[in-house]
Order: structure tokens, then C-alpha cells, then sequence
């Protein structure tokens, strides 16, 4: 089974409104995947983070690129975000292996945590490549 019929069962069964986020966003962004996530839900709604380089970007440079900010924030700012969204829900799935089980709250905070060291290369590097870029004309 993949990670989308692994979860959908109690998933389905906690959901009160929104099942689209999961029947629809979420199953379109498991498709296919088969590594590292963190899916988190409530009554009405899920969030989800893949531990792929890909996704965080997608995930974070709207955050970083708002152009209504005039200064860059910091990798601060996106944890500032990112972290009371995802864990101020009720319920926590991690994936990983082709295998998804749920976990409280405490073990996906320190899987998160875990990976923050990661995620905050991803987007040096990331931003990096635009200074880069920029300073070659691209």
C-alpha cells in the first residue's frame, strides 16, 4: 500500500470538514513518494511536510520571497511560521521507508527538530545560488 492508503483509514475517520486537504492536496503530493514526511491533522484540515528538498522550497520561498517585506527574514522567521502550523493540530503521521504510522506530538516535534539543521542548508544553499545568479545577470 502506499503512504495515501496507509493513512486514509484513520485519517478519514478523525476529519470532520476539508477532507479535500487530504483527499485531494495531500494524496496528489504522496503519489509516487516514498520518502520522509510529516503529515498533521485536525478535525478540519492537514498540513504536511516532506522531507524532500523540492517540497521545502516550494514550502518556504513564498515565505522568504514576500515581497512585502523589505528585509529578508531570517531562518528564524520561517520556524516562526512553519512549526505552530504544523504542530497545532491533534493528530501526527510520520512516513518514512514506504511505511506511515501514527506518533504523538512529542516525537514529531523532535523529528522536526531534527531536521531543521537540513532544511535550513536546503535554503543557504538555495539562496545562495540566487545571489549568485543575480551577480551574473540571470
Amino acid at each position: 500500500m502506499n503512504y495515501f492508503e496507509q493513512l486514509s483509514p484513520d485519517i478519514m475517520n478523525y476529519m470532520i470538514n476539508y477532507k479535500d486537504d487530504f483527499n485531494v492536496l495531500d494524496k496528489a503530493e504522496l503519489n509516487n513518494y516514498h520518502g520522509k514526511f510529516l503529515l498533521s491533522v485536525r478535525t478540519t484540515g492537514t498540513n504536511l511536510l516532506k522531507f524532500d528538498k523540492d517540497y521545502i522550497l516550494a514550502v518556504a520561498l513564498p515565505i522568504f520571497n514576500n515581497p512585502a517585506r523589505e528585509v529578508l527574514p531570517d531562518f528564524s522567521f520561517f520556524e516562526s511560521i512553519v512549526e505552530p502550523y504544523l504542530f497545532g493540530n491533534e493528530l501526527f503521521f510520520y512516513g518514512h521507508d514506504d511505511h506511515a504510522k501514527q506518533i504523538s506530538r512529542e516525537h514529531a516535534l523532535n523529528i522536526y527538530h531534527d531536521w531543521l539543521p537540513r532544511i535550513q542548508q536546503i535554503l543557504k544553499a538555495n539562496a545562495e545560488m540566487a545571489v549568485l545568479q543575480n551577480m551574473n545577470g540571470h
